[in-house]
């Protein structure tokens, strides 16, 4: 069986390790691929466009399942509308999965710069019961809902 790939658009290998081994916890076949152009974090707009630039030309090895794992889910939408195996980013599984209880849910990130992005995706996912994307610095997008 060919394992699911844990795409990581940041530059860091020693992360790309780590989130393999949480995969691994859940998945017995997992296999990392770390975009070693990237940025050590993605932690603006423009960074997160160039990762997905980046991943949408990169070759990578055969999956059975691509997992882009950034927030922002840099190149995810275009290598799922290239590939012929499933294709997610963590941000989508996250909204699709929290919006499955029908529970209202937000998002809290430290990387202010990412919160429109991350918003986007957010609404576009599951916009009924998202209540908005909130900074560690206490600004918020979306809802306006203070917590």
């Amino acid at each position: 069986m060919k394992p699911v790939l844990i795409i990581n658009p940041n530059g860091s290998q020693k992360t790309t390790q780590d989130m393999v081994g949480i995969t691994s916890r859940y998945l017995p076949n997992v296999m990392g691929w770390t975009n070693h152009k990237g940025p050590k974090m993605i932690v603006d707009r423009d960074q997160l466009y160039e990762a997905a630039n980046q991943i949408s030309e990169a070759v990578f090895p055969d999956a059975s399942a691509l997992i882009v794992a950034a927030f922002g889910d840099p190149g995810a939408k275009i290598l799922a509308r290239s590939m012929d195996i499933p294709v997610i980013g963590i941000a989508a599984a996250a909204a699709r999965e929290a919006a499955l209880s029908g529970v209202s849910f937000a998002v809290v990130t430290s990387t202010p710069k990412l919160a429109p992005s991350i918003d986007k995706i957010m609404r576009a996912e599951r916009g009924d019961t998202y209540l908005g994307c909130y900074t560690t610095e206490g600004r918020s997008i979306g809802s306006g809902i203070q917590f």
